[in-house]
């Protein structure tokens, strides 16, 4: 289980760093990864990246419901150099795809 969190955590920040500069909204992440894993896990990962300082987390008002804000992450410099493979964490896998 932990090394399916591990390649979860990767994919997700795979994921924002191939959308940069744009930020995503995480409702996309969770649906994008809902079939694969538990909700938990996904919520989980992304606040393992957020404390890791890879990715940030901005509540943005929402434009539709104006008592419900939505939360938007971004990837931060040190994320990049993840993905990128030029910083190293155990906890993240990063694959490739040929």
């Amino acid at each position: 289980m932990i090394f399916n969190l591990k390649v979860l955590r990767g994919d997700i920040l795979t994921f924002i760093y191939e959308v940069a500069p744009s930020k995503v909204k995480e409702s996309s992440i969770t649906h994008a990864y809902f079939e694969y894993y538990d909700y938990k896990d996904i919520i989980r990962s992304l606040h393992y990246l957020k404390e890791r300082g890879y990715i940030e987390a901005k509540e943005i008002q929402s434009p539709l419901s104006p008592d419900k804000k939505d939360i938007f992450y971004t990837i931060t410099a040190d994320g990049m150099t993840v993905v990128e493979q030029t910083k190293k964490d155990d906890s993240v896998i990063i694959t490739k795809e040929d």
